[in-house]
């Protein structure tokens, strides 16, 4: 049977990665796409927003009855009613159940049929969910100024994670829609036909009437009208993604050297929690060269032969890079900054 403390971290670590990317596509949808685009993207991210809505949920439940078994006797008192209201009385509880609440509530923004207003709440209800990570553990460690400056710190990072790991995903989608504007022609009437069929709207947003709509040249729109659209909004992620990596580095070293005084040290044997850190700065490192690579390499040359391939492939590698580092933070994140 999984000890408690195994599901403690797969839970933290399932929590982290599926609110970040409801945090990434929501604001993919709402900021960084505008017009017949953004619902477009709306309608083709909207299971994947879903299922990390729900999950988040989930994970939010299942993270707090595992603090229940934690606090108590092990297996036995996560569902023992006085241990959640014992959990509920800590520090970590009372922001925990605004977590709960603001959880239930995205899950209930589901239901709304407005699109729009549908992903800006879910955005704000991200927003949130990432946010109050920035009140328990050990960025609550501090009180006073210091630890306001580390809660205001913590916000700034997850948000800026959230940003970089969470966008990833739908940048993927945009590199798909590129992939329309160099298809052969057969291919490339059954990929944009596939699109006026199944997302309302596109036919009069490319000024096409009619559902095949003049055959091989309105998809030839279709192809082009959705490939200047991709291109703007994959240039807005990378602008505000510039600023999102730079906050991540900057903010991971100021609670670096908040939450482990002297902060590098390199005189001594480290601890666990140092070595899983260290580990976590290879691979946003990694990350991050992937990224310059991506950005100043293979974008300005995304028409040569075997560039478009090479991005996808490296774009997945910052993905995988992504996950494993917000899998060290659940593991470091459980034990004494030291």
């Amino acid at each position: 049977m999984i000890s408690l403390e195994a599901l403690y971290v797969f839970c933290r670590f399932s929590h982290f990665v599926v609110v970040m990317l409801m945090f990434g596509l929501s604001l993919f949808t709402v900021m960084l796409t505008s017009g017949h685009f953004s619902r477009l993207m709306g309608e083709r991210l909207r299971v994947g927003i879903l299922i990390s809505t729900v999950l988040a949920l989930i994970t939010s439940l299942v993270w707090f009855v595992a603090q229940a078994g934690l606090m108590g006797d092990g297996w036995q008192d996560i569902y023992v009613p006085d241990i959640w209201l014992a959990v509920l009385g800590t520090s970590f509880g009372q922001v925990w159940q605004w977590q709960l609440l603001v959880a239930i509530f995205a899950v209930g923004g589901l239901f709304l049929s407005n699109t729009k207003v549908r992903n800006l709440l879910l955005l704000s209800c991200a927003v949130i969910l990432l946010s109050s990570h920035a009140f328990i553990g050990h960025a609550a460690m501090y009180e006073g100024n210091i630890g306001l400056l580390l809660q205001a710190n913590q916000v700034v990072h997850l948000l800026s994670v959230g940003y970089w790991f969470g966008g990833l995903w739908p940048f993927l989608l945009c590199l798909q829609f590129l992939r329309l504007k160099k298809a052969p022609e057969a291919n490339l009437y059954r990929d944009s036909t596939y699109l006026i069929n199944n997302t309302h709207g596109i036919n009069s947003a490319y000024g096409i009437n009619g559902t095949h709509a003049g055959g091989i040249d309105s998809s030839k729109n279709i192809a082009a009208g959705l490939y200047a659209e991709s291109m703007a909004a994959m240039r807005k992620f990378s602008l505000y993604g510039h600023f999102a990596v730079f906050l991540v580095i900057v903010t991971g070293i100021v609670s670096s050297v908040i939450l482990i005084p002297g902060w590098p040290v390199f005189n001594r044997a480290i601890s666990e929690y140092q070595s899983m850190l260290w580990l976590k700065i290879v691979l946003v490192t990694g990350m991050v060269l992937l990224a310059l690579i991506n950005r100043y390499i293979l974008v300005p040359k995304l028409k040569q032969k075997g560039c478009y391939q090479l991005l996808i492939i490296n774009i997945w590698l910052e993905i995988i890079l992504g996950t494993s580092a917000l899998l060290c933070v659940a593991i470091f994140a459980t034990q004494p900054p030291a």
